[in-house]
């Protein structure tokens, strides 16, 4: 049964399922996992991270940024590509305005901005410019909850600046950019046994969630695609998993690619990639990309540089806390020809052949 732990904000479940690396065929095509390379980027010891990290989010620049609900040192800290940190923001010493718990699970960039939620109440952001770490002046709030039992743990931004913020079970509200910060919206989402975890925007300005189904109903893990570029925020089930036991914590973009990135809670199972089919949904194989690593146990985020590099965040309650690398990590390639003797594009959008697969790191 999934449920949360706020002493940790973690998620606990049994899993009995072991994933076996393979490979997958996808529209004539193969790929393996056996060449990736998992490795710590930033190690239980280091202070910088606090004891409970969250989820986590890469700029343009390659830098990582995590958010930590370690009270009372809250902290959103980060980390340059070669693990230089640096806490960028710290409860204990710029506490948001209004926020009666500091406490941080979601974290986005857009904009030149860093996102992250103030448990229970608002939505904040800092610019990515900004002298670290920030005071409280520096620290704008961009929606604000407060007024309604909407208690945000998730959020990602579009890029014309509208938030949109999911709740502690099982519903996702949306602050317009030209709206006051107090003025939102609720989304319409399916019935469904189980909780909404992270969110994050595609290429194609959907915005994509996870909902965690849970497992003592056997409710498997799925992926709700809102049309956002559409402006209706319909939406429809973008990926079902096929793993019962499965605990999606995290979810990325590869890139500028369709392919997502997601990792779960379990080691065994890892970090794998949903490829787009032909027909709007996700691929129900998913490639593992990393898998039985015990530097992969008790994810909690993930994170993908423009290069292809896969952070994954680690937590739990034991106080292990720690960030791992994921480098060499096969990534499909699907490609479609659309005239006889043309050349093929792939996901990422370059040149391809259409049998080689992108690597990432």
């Amino acid at each position: 049964m999934h449920s949360m732990r706020f002493s940790g904000s973690t998620i606990a479940k049994s899993f009995v399922a072991v994933l076996v690396l393979s490979c997958i065929a996808l529209m004539g095509l193969t790929a393996s996992s056996a060449t990736s390379t998992t490795s710590v980027f930033v190690p239980s010891s280091s202070p910088s991270l606090a004891n409970f990290p969250n989820q986590s989010v890469v700029d343009p620049s390659g830098n990582l940024w995590v958010s930590s609900n370690d009270n009372p040192s809250s902290r959103v800290t980060k980390f340059a590509p070669d693990g230089t940190a640096t806490i960028a923001w710290n409860a204990s010493t710029a506490p948001i305005p209004g926020c009666a718990d500091q406490r941080n699970y979601g974290i986005a960039y857009a904009n030149n901005k860093i996102y992250w939620t103030c448990y229970q109440a608002m939505v904040v952001s800092i610019p990515t410019s900004a002298s670290f770490p920030v005071s409280t002046s520096d620290i704008t709030i961009e929606a604000n909850f407060s007024s309604s039992s909407f208690e945000p743990c998730g959020v990602a931004v579009a890029p014309n600046g509208d938030i949109y913020a999911n709740n502690w079970g099982n519903s996702i509200y949306v602050k317009r950019a030209s709206d006051p910060a107090t003025t939102f919206t609720q989304l319409s989402v399916p019935a469904f046994t189980g909780f909404i975890l992270p969110m994050a925007f595609g290429p194609d300005g959907d915005l994509y969630a996870v909902v965690n189904g849970d497992s003592s109903v056997s409710a498997n893990d799925f992926i709700l695609k809102f049309d956002v570029s559409g402006g209706t925020n319909s939406y429809t089930t973008y990926w079902t998993d096929t793993v019962p036991s499965s605990s999606t914590v995290g979810i990325a973009f590869f890139g500028a690619s369709s392919t997502i990135v997601i990792v779960d809670e379990a080691s065994s199972i890892g970090v794998r990639a949903i490829l787009p089919n032909g027909d709007g949904t996700g691929s129900s194989a998913p490639s593992a990309l990393a898998s039985n690593d015990p530097l992969l146990g008790s994810a909690f985020g993930i994170g993908v540089s423009s290069s292809g590099t896969i952070y994954v965040v680690i937590t739990n309650a034991s106080n292990l806390h720690a960030v791992t690398k994921v480098t060499g990590a096969v990534i499909p390639v699907v490609s479609t020809t659309t005239t006889p003797g043309s050349p093929t594009t792939s996901i990422n959008g370059s040149p391809s052949s259409g049998i080689s697969p992108q690597f990432a790191g």
